[in-house]
């Protein structure tokens, strides 16, 4: 009996043991099953970025460019737009999608370009957006945007519930990257999964239509980029709920030294704030610094965050660098108990109000002092992107990132 029971044990041990070795088997798998779905997320994200200066046009009939594609296309470009360009069109390739058809009567390829200069791409696509379809000689041309494959799969899946959007009478928009912007009763939401946005829909369905707002209502969606645009000019008007509800990102654009001195722009009762444009890790470490700037603004620390992230920071003449967020924090709990400098009792200037991290005054009312941010600041101040003007006598610059 003894014999069977330590027999038992072992197989038991031994069944534990396996157990323990499949389970964390299964925990490494997932973990990297989560790690290649969010690479393979960002591929496609690199993959839509790099076509974005893309077009595609469909409906152009097989031979009609001759054997020179790019001058067929600058010449049929400003006649479909009915635009100047000014420098003229340049394209860095431009080719057909697909194998050639012997057929006649099939279906012509797509026509795909890459145009050199971004801001006449959006150009296009304005013209194509606000015109709709171009007929030419009884053939209906179409200007569209290029996507990855993924991305077009993703968005099919939110095209195809429109005509239910519709049929609610709801306000909604398609968005990069693919997200379905859609809006009830004064009542707006963000679906990222078609399947969502399938359910929010059957939730509506069994009520009843309201007479009141029997009026068709606008449709956003009709950008071929995705963009959440007004497909006409006649709903101008209603462009403050587009800016209010839908949009959620401003880019930056780099090199303008006027944005910094100015701080928020206000437009309409609408602060606009313009920042720089990070990647998700660099944010988040950008955040875990900047969480602690109520602790050294009650130190009346100065401090700067800089690109790639680190926290600058000065006390008493001292100053130093931190490139992890716990240091900082080890090092604020070594000043919370020392009683405050009563001769210091003036709030220090924050550095840091400058979204991109740069050290400078937020605002023009600490001019006078930036003989105190010479002189107490570290030994090395970064130079201002392309701004040679904002460096003073007595203080050395560094090469930039």
């Amino acid at each position: 009996m003894r014999s069977d029971i330590e027999g038992f044990q072992s197989r038991v041990t031994g069944l534990e043991q396996r157990i323990g070795s499949l389970e964390a088997q299964a925990t490494v798998a997932q973990d990297r099953e989560q790690d290649l779905l969010y690479l393979r997320s960002k591929l496609t994200d690199l993959e839509d970025r790099s076509r974005r200066d893309n077009i595609r046009l469909l409906g152009i009939p097989e031979n009609e460019e001759g054997t020179d594609m790019q001058a067929f296309l600058n010449s049929t470009l400003s006649k479909l737009t009915s635009l100047d360009f000014d420098p003229p069109l340049e394209f860095q390739w431009a080719h057909r999608v697909g194998p050639k058809c012997s057929d006649n009567s099939s279906r012509p390829r797509p026509t795909i370009a890459c145009l050199l200069r971004h801001n006449q791409t959006r150009q296009i696509f304005q013209a194509a957006r606000s015109h709709g379809p171009f007929r030419v000689d009884q053939h209906d041309i179409r200007i569209t945007a290029d996507y990855s494959k993924e991305t077009n799969e993703r968005r099919k899946a939110f095209l195809v519930l429109r005509p239910r959007l519709r049929q609610l009478e709801m306000k909604y928009g398609l968005f990069d990257p693919p997200r379905m912007w859609a809006i009830k009763n004064g009542v707006s939401k963000d679906f990222y999964n078609p399947k969502e946005l399938r359910l929010f829909l059957d939730s509506f369905q069994s009520q009843p239509k309201d007479s009141t707002n029997s009026n068709r209502l606008h449709d956003i969606a009709g950008d071929d980029k995705g963009n959440g645009i007004f497909p006409s000019g006649k709903e101008k008007a209603n462009t403050a709920l587009y800016d209010a509800d839908a949009s959620k990102e401003v880019e930056t654009w780099r090199g303008w030294p006027d944005l910094r001195s100015h701080g928020p722009f206000r437009v309409d009762q609408h602060d606009i704030r313009i920042t720089a444009d990070y990647s998700k890790e660099t944010n988040e470490r950008r955040k875990a610094f900047l969480v602690l700037r109520p602790r050294l603004r009650q130190l009346e620390m100065k401090y700067g965050l800089f690109d790639p992230p680190r926290m600058w920071v000065t006390k008493n003449g001292v100053s130093k660098d931190f490139y992890n967020p716990e240091e900082l924090r080890l090092f604020l709990d070594s000043f919370q108990s020392q009683p405050k400098d009563s001769t210091n009792s003036n709030r220090s200037h924050d550095i840091a109000g400058d979204d991109k991290g740069n050290r400078i005054f937020p605002s023009g009312k600490e001019k006078a002092n930036t003989a105190l941010y010479n002189a107490d600041a570290s030994k090395e101040v970064e130079t201002w992107r392309g701004w040679p003007d904002r460096t003073t006598t007595g203080v050395r610059s560094c090469t930039p990132w």
